[in-house]
């Protein structure tokens, strides 16, 4: 339901789901993602901007707006 109106789930995917910010595609009900400061990342795109090093299990700096 979106505003209170039935909406299919690709329907739904397309126009209103959260976006990864790396890869952009739409973040699903059954998937993992992580968030920080009104963004959005799948578990498997949460890199470091550096050296591509996956951060989601590992702490992190957040420098120049860039996740190292």
């Amino acid at each position: 339901m979106v505003d209170g109106q039935p909406c299919c789930v690709n329907c739904y995917e397309e126009k209103h789901a959260k976006r990864c910010s790396r890869c952009q595609k739409a973040i699903v009900a059954d998937v993992e993602y992580l968030e920080f400061e009104d963004k959005y990342w799948h578990k498997e795109c949460f890199t470091c901007s550096k050296c591509q090093v996956n951060n989601s299990l590992n702490l992190f700096l957040k420098i120049n707006f860039n996740v190292l």
